[in-house]
């Protein structure tokens, strides 16, 4: 009889924000062991926060900017088949109504992130981040990619 082998699901969130230009942020991730990508803020969800609240949590963790949690709006939720283990990933968005809070935007984390930069959503780096690369193909309603499943959020 083989072994029945369990590994703990991964469970986060993903936030995509957009400027006043509609522009999304993305930082330049460089964590070592990793190949290095552009993705958005995000990660795993802890015990007892909503969708929201951890996304909220991880955009300042990451970036220093504070979103209040209700303004998050959770619109997609993906399952990438690649992993050996379940990856289940939501994505968030929040639009922003004034340039002011883009002034706080800061590396907090640069053994992780080299940098944040604003893209327009028709020029973006080509090394996107799985997760992020998926959602934005869902944004922009382009074809996705096939190790993912994903499925629409509506509020």
């Amino acid at each position: 009889m083989s072994e029945l082998k369990i590994s703990t699901p991964i469970v986060g969130v993903g936030v995509m924000v957009i400027d006043c230009e509609n522009r999304v942020l993305l930082g330049h991730r460089i964590k070592t062991g990793e190949t290095p990508t552009w993705c958005f803020a995000g990660g795993k969800i802890e015990a007892h926060e909503s969708l929201e609240e951890s996304a909220s949590r991880e955009l300042f963790e990451e970036t220093n900017l504070k979103i209040d949690h209700s303004q998050l709006k959770p619109f997609v939720v993906m399952l990438n088949h690649e992993n050996h283990r379940v990856n289940m990933t939501t994505g968030l968005f929040v639009q922003l109504t004034s340039d002011d809070i883009k002034q706080h935007l800061k590396i907090t984390e640069p053994h992780i992130f080299e940098s944040w930069k604003w893209f327009s959503l028709d020029e973006l780096p080509m090394n996107l981040f799985a997760e992020t690369e998926v959602m934005l193909q869902f944004w922009k309603k382009q074809n996705i990619n096939s190790n993912f499943s994903v499925y629409p959020i509506t509020l």
